[in-house]
Order: C-alpha cells, then sequence, then structure tokens
C-alpha cells in the first residue's frame, strides 16, 4: 500500500518528526504492516522544502519479496515523485489466441494436409454425415491452434502518440527540476514551476487531440455501435444473485442460470440429457435437386463473406475468418454437408447446442431481476452460413411469388424505420390535422414476441407462402432440437427450447415476419391503417 502520508518521521527518512509521524509509527508498532521504503532520497520536492512524505507499507510475508525499492528519477507531472519496487512471486498470466495473429499462409497449407487426408465420405446416410461435420471442424481447429499460439494479454495500452515536441518539454523540465535540486534557487524554482505546467497542459492536450482523430476516424454504425456499449458498458455490474418472481433471492449459481432461462424461455425445460444428433432422413431426388439449388458454391462464399470476420464464435471455437482466409481449400466441404443437411433434414449435435450469454440492459436502476438482463445466442458459424443460404433461398423463391406485406418495414431491402414508416405515419397525422380531424393511433410491441411464437405457426407460415416442403422440414427440425446452454462461474445448465427463436439466429427476422404477416393483411382491409416493424406495429384511423 502506497500513500501520501503528510507525516514525517526519522523512521522512514524525514527530517523532522511530527506528531502525525508518532502517531503513525505508533500504529505500526501494534499492526501486522512494515514500512518498505530504502534509503532517504526525497519523495516531495517543491521550491520550499525537499521531504520525505510518501510511504509504502506492506505487510511481514511481503517483505522479502519486495526487490529494488526505489525513488524513480523520472519526471512526474506531480510534486510527488515516483516510487517504483518489483515484487516477487507467481503471477497468474492470462493466455490467450488472438485471431487477428494468426499465420494465414501456414493456416491454408495445414488446413490443406488435414483435409486431404481423410478418406471419401458417403454423406448420404446419418453416419457420413456426422463424420463428415466432425472431420471439417477439427480440421479447422487444430489447424487454427497451430497456427495461433497462446500469447498474454496486453494491458497499458499508450493513449497519445509521443511527439518530438512533448519530448523536448519532457527533458526541458527534467533538467529544470535537476538544476533546482541542486541549486536551491527560487528562480530556478518557478521556472522549473512553469514548464512543468506547460508540459502537463501540452499532455493534456495531446490526450484530446488524440481521442478526437480516433473518435472522427470512425465513419460506419458497426464501428460508432461498438464504441457506443464500451463507454456505456458498467464493469460494476455483475450476474449474481437474483429476485424471483416470488420475492425469493437465487442462493447458487444453478438457481440464477435456471431463472434466467425459464423466464426468458417460458415452458422450456431444464435437461441434464446430452444432445443427439436429428436422424437423417432417406431423401429423394427431387430433395436432392433443391438441395444443390440452395447451397451452391458462389452462394456458400457470398454467405460466409456476409458475416464480420471476428464475431465471438459458438461452442466450437470457430471464427469466420477460419472459413474467409481457408476459403479455396474448405468450402467445396461445407457445400455438401449443407446440400446433404438440406436434403435428409440432418442437424448435427454441435448445431443445436446454442451458447447463451445474459448482458445487462442499459439505464436499469437495478440489476436484481431476470427482466433487467437480455439474452444473446452464440450460434455456430456453419450453422449461421446454413441459415443464411437457407434465407436467401426463402427471399429469392418463396417470398418472390407470395410477398410480405407492402406495410412490414424490417429486415428487408430498402426499407428502414426512419425513411418509410414513421413518414407514412406522420404524414396521414398531419393530413387529418390540416383538416380539422381527429387522429387516433394505437402504438403496439409485442413482448417476447420471438421467444414464445410456437414452431407450428412459423412453420404454417412458411407454407403460406409457398416455401418448399425440404426446407419447411430442414427448420422444423433445426428449432425443435435447439438447446439452450447458459454458464456462470463454471456452473452450467441445459434449457431444451420448446417455442421460439433464439435471439442472434440468421433465421429469426424473417420468421418473425411471415408469421406476423397474416396478422397484417387482415386489419389492413377494416379500413385500418397499420405498419410493421418486427414486432413493434402502429394502427392509424382517422
Amino acid at each position: 500500500m502506497g500513500c501520501e502520508s503528510n507525516a514525517h518521521h526519522s523512521v522512514w527518512g524525514s527530517t523532522n518528526c511530527n506528531s502525525r509521524g508518532e502517531a503513525l509509527v505508533e500504529f505500526l508498532n501494534s499492526s501486522n504492516l512494515e514500512i518498505l521504503n530504502r534509503g532517504i532520497e526525497s519523495t516531495f520536492c517543491t521550491g520550499g522544502r525537499v521531504e520525505v512524505s510518501d510511504i509504502t507499507l506492506g505487510s511481514l510475508r511481503l517483505l522479502k519479496g519486495i526487490i529494488g525499492w526505489e525513488v524513480s528519477s523520472e519526471l512526474s507531472m506531480l510534486n510527488h515523485r515516483h516510487i517504483l519496487f518489483t515484487l516477487r512471486g507467481s503471477v497468474l498470466v492470462r493466455l490467450i489466441r488472438n485471431p487477428r495473429g494468426t499465420n494465414w499462409g501456414y493456416f491454408k497449407g495445414d488446413l490443406r494436409d488435414r483435409l486431404e487426408r481423410g478418406t471419401e465420405i458417403n454423406m448420404k446416410n446419418e453416419a457420413g454425415l456426422g463424420l463428415a461435420f466432425h472431420w471439417v471442424q477439427q480440421a479447422l481447429i487444430s489447424a487454427y491452434e497451430d497456427n495461433c499460439p497462446h500469447r498474454p494479454v496486453k494491458t497499458g495500452r499508450q493513449s497519445l502518440k509521443w511527439t518530438v515536441e512533448l519530448e523536448s518539454l519532457r527533458r526541458e523540465v527534467r533538467w529544470l527540476f535537476n538544476k533546482c535540486r541542486s541549486d536551491k534557487n527560487p528562480h530556478i524554482w518557478e521556472l522549473y514551476r512553469e514548464a512543468q505546467r506547460n508540459y502537463r497542459k501540452e499532455v493534456r492536450k495531446a490526450s484530446k487531440n488524440a481521442w478526437r482523430t480516433f473518435c472522427s476516424s470512425i465513419n460506419d454504425l458497426p464501428r460508432s455501435a461498438r464504441l457506443r456499449r464500451a463507454l456505456s458498458r458498467d464493469p460494476k455490474i455483475k450476474l449474481g444473485s437474483l429476485v424471483a418472481p416470488s420475492s425469493r433471492r437465487t442462493q447458487s449459481e444453478g438457481e440464477t442460470l435456471e431463472l434466467l432461462l425459464t423466464i426468458h424461455f417460458p415452458n422450456s425445460e431444464v435437461t441434464q440429457e446430452l444432445v443427439a444428433p436429428v436422424a437423417a432422413l432417406l431423401a429423394r431426388r427431387s430433395n436432392w435437386r433443391l438441395a444443390m439449388r440452395v447451397a451452391t458454391y458462389r452462394r456458400v462464399e457470398w454467405a460466409i463473406d456476409s458475416f464480420a470476420p471476428y464475431k465471438s464464435p459458438g461452442k466450437d471455437s470457430i471464427f469466420l475468418a477460419l472459413l474467409q482466409e481457408g476459403r479455396e481449400v474448405v468450402i467445396p466441404y461445407p457445400v455438401r454437408i449443407f446440400r446433404a443437411c438440406v436434403a435428409t433434414g440432418y442437424v448435427p449435435a454441435m448445431w443445436q447446442q446454442v451458447k447463451v450469454v445474459f448482458i445487462p440492459k442499459p439505464h436499469r436502476n437495478s440489476y436484481s431481476r431476470p427482466r433487467d438482463y437480455r439474452p444473446i445466442s452464440l450460434t455456430l458459424f456453419l450453422l449461421k452460413t446454413m441459415e443464411r443460404l437457407v434465407d436467401r433461398y426463402l427471399r429469392d423463391e418463396a417470398l418472390a411469388l407470395v410477398p410480405l406485406h407492402p406495410n412490414q418495414h424490417a429486415y428487408q431491402a430498402g426499407k428502414l424505420v426512419e425513411t418509410a414508416p414513421l413518414y407514412q405515419l406522420v404524414i396521414r397525422v398531419q393530413k387529418a390535422l390540416d383538416q380539422q380531424e381527429t387522429a387516433l393511433g394505437v402504438f403496439l410491441d409485442i413482448e417476447g414476441a420471438f421467444n414464445n411464437t410456437c414452431y407450428n405457426t412459423m412453420c404454417d407460415a412458411l407454407v403460406r407462402h409457398g416455401s418448399d416442403y425440404t426446407i419447411v422440414q430442414w427448420i422444423w427440425y433445426t428449432l425443435e432440437s435447439c438447446m439452450a446452454v447458459a454458464t456462470l462461474k463454471g456452473f452450467s445448465v441445459r434449457l431444451a427450447i420448446s417455442r421460439g427463436c433464439l435471439q442472434g439466429g440468421v433465421l429469426l427476422p424473417i420468421l418473425w415476419c411471415l408469421v406476423v404477416d397474416d396478422l397484417l393483411a387482415r386489419l389492413s382491409g377494416t379500413g385500418v391503417f397499420i405498419q410493421g416493424y418486427a414486432d413493434d406495429m402502429s394502427f392509424h384511423g382517422g
């Protein structure tokens, strides 16, 4: 423990003793703390006095581990000087793999060698599909781990660019400081303080300019959203004991996870059973023809490139960057796997396990209830790629024949919440007011829309819009076999999802738009102007 004691005593090298120093020495004699100062080098320097007033305290057990305690000769921006020492002992170093530091050249070569070692696999049955999926997954992970070794986490990043002008000012202040210590001239002390103030001013100015430059360089929505999340994040909010609807507090990590999962995913059950793959069905030629239209080489490449390369991975730890960097080597394998999954309805066991994390909602007075947190699912990127292919097929094929209601503005190219629904609504309200009429509006937000929609309702909506039965079958199996896995302090809870879609899935937006489309169509013919944006709707009459 380091402190500016404002107490003087000869025990730590002060030039005199005062009452505060004597009281502090008496306290230290009655405690388990030792003074770690070495020598009598002054720690406080000003024009009127040079004194030792900064002391370092530690327990007797740490005394032997302190090495090289000294007063730094490096310049500080205050009258107090820096204290340096080394604490000897074992330090827990956190090691991580940073995918941005992967040697991509060697990664591609290793990936090609691993994939070519495998024998030809028959993907028309359940055993062959499971083996092919496991082989590609292990090849990606092994090649990544071999070419991206663990590295310690770096801390203490430099916040500003050190310039020649700042270095010149620092040298000037340091020269004046050394001259003051040897000369004791009051005029030199005044010059030193003036130079120190100017140095601090320029450092603050450089820091502000660096921050302005960084903010000015952000010119896209993803980076600005990431910066906003970083600035609004409160590190003091930690997920712990929560208050259940019965007013009883959870007593363990397991109870907290079960409460969160059951509140956010109602009618689902906590289970300890291991996940098994959905059995593959006997596919017909028509199923294979459709699968070949859904998963082509170019479409798989497009789907992979549509994701950010370093987004958080799922339980398999595969980043999209691995697929993007090794595209010419690995894409032929996912193409065959995706085709077989669509044709047979096969869902690998790993795809069914969705990692769920709970993040605190912003601007809450307290974080003691389950609704104060939002569930976010981290699905596997191979599954996300497959869902992207199905989503594109639905938009290009089914919705081209039976399109969504024109007043549905969510998740569609060329439509935005600011440009379409709000503009149309304001125009209608303004028209009614200009004509001295009454404008009546109702705004509806469907709570838990994504988490509470039944699977049958989603599949019925797909059929109404002309989706092929093979696609409906695969989506049904994917939804029905979904299992949420949440972890807190090493304790995991599994929840078998019985309805709804986990937020974060690629198919979730289009499935909800299909479900709510029937409501928009029914109400449009009743004389009410209705608009929808996902689970938000507005009704206007007048």
